[in-house]
């Protein structure tokens, strides 16, 4: 099994279970930071990731009323991944709500 897979699963799982918003972001804010450089640029599941983790992020800070903050991610998430339905409809839930 791959180890940063693993680890990666890990920290998505403790996101998912987060005691509130912030922790939330939080979690989702380092698994964006630990796996968007070069280091894992070659791993087949890297963009996969990156974009459901974007787009987690986005949900919990338009949650949290940073509106622009999850349109951002939202549009990070669509670029990595455009056939991903689930950030296009979050990112016009966000404009609706402007």
């Amino acid at each position: 099994a791959d180890k940063d897979l693993l680890q990666a699963t890990e920290l998505f799982s403790r996101a998912l279970s987060a005691p509130d918003a912030k922790a939330e972001e939080a979690v989702w804010t380092r698994i964006v930071e630990s796996y968007s450089g070069d280091d894992f640029k070659g791993a087949a599941w890297r963009d996969d990731l990156l974009s459901r983790a974007l787009g987690n992020r986005g949900n919990v800070r338009s949650r949290m009323g940073k509106l622009n903050d999850a349109l951002r991610d939202y549009d990070k998430s669509i670029a990595i991944a455009p056939w991903a339905p689930d950030p296009v409809l979050n990112r016009g839930v966000v404009y609706e709500a402007q």
